[in-house]
């Protein structure tokens, strides 16, 4: 069960990154010389720049995937490596539940960050989305949440 969750979590973020990829490859033709590359809180534009400057977001969005996928990966390592210094042990339970946590939070970063950069290049080619500071409340809201409830129930289970 934890695997295949995990799995599927760590691929379809990956998916939703190349669809981001793909989609600005597609409309690229159709974008003006300059597009928005930044926005306000309020999904306001407050940076221009040349329209190839809309492969950044994805090449980020992926190296934050790639961080993320390769800190899931290593996770025991990284445990192992801490307790000869704390001289305590994490359990396998605790383990699995942190590789959970850092996998969820994976996906929510990589598929809420592509959407967003959609969004921006459908804008950018004439399209109309406009969702203002909602979006940035959405991003808050799943992040913050996920901790909170990932830290609750370490607490819960004295995984701490």
């Amino acid at each position: 069960g934890h695997i295949m969750i995990n799995k599927t979590l760590n691929f379809t973020g990956l998916i939703f990154i190349i669809l981001l990829f793909l989609y600005n490859s597609i409309n690229y033709n159709s974008l003006p010389e300059k597009v928005p590359v930044h926005f306000d809180l309020y999904s306001n534009p407050d940076a221009w720049g040349y329209k190839k400057e809309i492969f950044l977001l994805p090449i980020i969005i992926l190296a934050l995937w790639i961080f993320m996928y390769l800190l899931f990966k290593y996770y025991v390592k990284f445990e192992n490596f801490k307790s000869t210094f704390e001289n305590k042990t994490i359990s396998k339970d605790a383990i699995n539940f942190n590789r959970r946590f850092i996998t969820i939070l994976n996906f929510e970063l990589s598929t809420l960050l592509s959407f967003m950069g959609i969004k921006d290049v459908y804008n950018a080619t004439g399209g109309n989305i406009d969702i203002g500071i909602f979006q940035f409340v959405i991003i808050l809201v799943v992040i913050f949440s996920t901790i909170i409830l990932h830290l609750y129930k370490c607490y819960k289970h004295k995984y701490f």
